[in-house]
């Protein structure tokens, strides 16, 4: 059985899939109540859907760019289940889940998530090889000048995109503004159980969350 695990951003989801096939999912608001909600939500999945821990042989897990606490929180429950259980690891970009739906359109697909006031981490994706570029953070105004206008914006932070070529009166862009949450843990399976197939996981202890961002802590001066 594989586990996918997404806390991103304040929107979560977890999922169950058997060689890929999706046997049980559940998304919620979150808000940033990370911590006390995963193990509860977890265990409340693998139960309802009669499985054990000990079933788990591969565990999907988003690694960001997203919210710090959030991811944090996210990939200590996926290391410290995988090092229980003995099940391997696979981190998979949030920005690719993101982008993932729109591959079969054959053009650029730009994925984008807010990571500060007015910034969006952003890459963009070959329609062929379908590889995103350098992930990278700017303004909605710079991520636009930089893509070409086949480019498809989509993603939790799509609508900034969609705000600003309004304002701007750009009508000649696409983009795909979902219902939040804009991305799906269905995604995040398929994207880890490849990686699976290519026998590619990643190593328990030196795997970090792609935050891109520092937390926002400041440290007193007193």
């Amino acid at each position: 059985m594989e586990l996918a695990i997404d806390t991103s951003t304040k929107y979560a989801s977890i999922g169950l899939s058997l060689n890929g096939k999706m046997k049980a999912e559940t998304q919620w608001l979150s808000g940033w109540n990370h911590t006390v909600e995963i193990g509860l939500t977890v265990r409340k999945l693998l139960e309802t859907s009669s499985v054990f821990p000990n079933d788990i042989d591969s565990i999907f897990v988003a690694i960001g760019p997203g919210g710090y606490s959030s991811l944090r929180t996210g990939l200590s429950f996926a290391k410290g289940l995988a090092e229980a259980n003995g099940a391997n690891l696979y981190a998979v970009s949030t920005l690719d889940v993101q982008a993932y739906p729109f591959f079969s359109l054959n053009i650029p697909i730009c994925s984008v998530l807010q990571v500060g006031r007015d910034q969006l981490a952003w890459s963009v994706y070959d329609p062929f090889s379908r590889k995103g570029s350098e992930v990278k953070i700017n303004s909605p105004s710079e991520i636009v000048k930089y893509c070409n206008p086949e480019t498809l914006f989509c993603g939790e932070s799509a609508v900034q995109i969609d705000f600003w070529l309004k304002a701007n009166k750009d009508h000649g862009r696409f983009v795909v503004n979902r219902d939040l949450p804009a991305r799906y843990v269905r995604d995040l399976i398929k994207i880890g159980v490849k990686m699976k197939l290519e026998d590619y996981h990643d190593d328990l202890i030196t795997l970090e969350p792609n935050y891109l961002r520092n937390p926002s802590i400041h440290v007193s001066e007193k």
